[in-house]
């Protein structure tokens, strides 16, 4: 059980990581949440910061989903490799509802 649950909160931790936030910050100096769709994603970041940094954002966020599950690949543990995987994306499913470094974006 423990291993499930730290399996749903790296999942969550790592997923929560705002790229198009931070991007936005170091190439504009603006917050994206304040443009455009004013959602913190990959498209409002094509949209507002340009093609280069709204593929930036779009690729670290497929690598923080791939980086999620190759580690959860990788654990030999007792429970089965699709129950694994399944508690996975409940943690990435949780951090598109509730993230949590949203609110420290305010450099």
């Amino acid at each position: 059980m423990i291993t499930l649950l730290a399996i749903i909160v790296f999942s969550y931790l790592i997923g929560s990581i705002p790229t198009a936030i931070i991007v936005g910050k170091i190439t504009k100096k603006i917050d994206i949440r304040q443009y455009g769709s004013c959602n913190a994603g990959a498209t409002n970041a094509f949209r507002v910061l340009g093609w280069k940094a709204g593929l930036f954002v779009a690729l670290f966020d497929i690598a923080k989903g791939a980086l999620t599950t190759a580690f959860i690949s990788q654990i030999r543990f007792r429970y089965s490799t699709v129950k694994s995987h399944l508690v996975n994306d409940f943690g990435r499913f949780m951090y598109n509802s509730w993230t949590y470094f949203h609110h420290l974006c305010r450099f």
